[in-house]
């Protein structure tokens, strides 16, 4: 699992640890917290750029949500307009089915807690 073990330095594959951050964690810093924190916060942004993107260039943008069930998903349209729509699994060729159009309040809720703002 890590690549490299030297004297002062453990490095595993995903980021490296020295000495210094062992000390952080030790005088309550929260190095590890942050890292993933920056991490979560890069995936946002290229996810928020994708989102715009599409959007822009008059396509639809799949939002995913674990209160829905796995084949459904919500789908962001151009307009602002939000579908709940099932997706085959086995086949995503196959055209979606439309399971519910969000009114506009619905639509608001949805945008907040998943941060999609306009």
């Amino acid at each position: 699992m890590a690549k490299k073990i030297a004297k002062d330095r453990f490095q595993v594959e995903m980021f490296p640890f020295t000495h210094e951050h062992s000390n952080q964690i030790a005088r309550g810093g929260s190095y590890f917290q942050n890292l993933y924190a920056s991490k979560i916060s890069a995936m946002e942004s290229v996810i928020q750029k994708l989102r715009e993107e599409d959007l822009s260039r008059g396509y639809c943008f799949m939002v995913t949500d674990r209160e829905l069930l796995e084949d459904e998903a919500y789908y962001l349209y151009p307009d602002g307009s939000i579908k709940i729509e099932q997706v085959n699994l086995k086949n995503i060729e196959l055209p979606r089915v439309v399971l519910k159009v969000l009114n506009k309040r619905e639509s608001e809720l949805v945008k907040r807690k998943h941060a999609i703002l306009k």
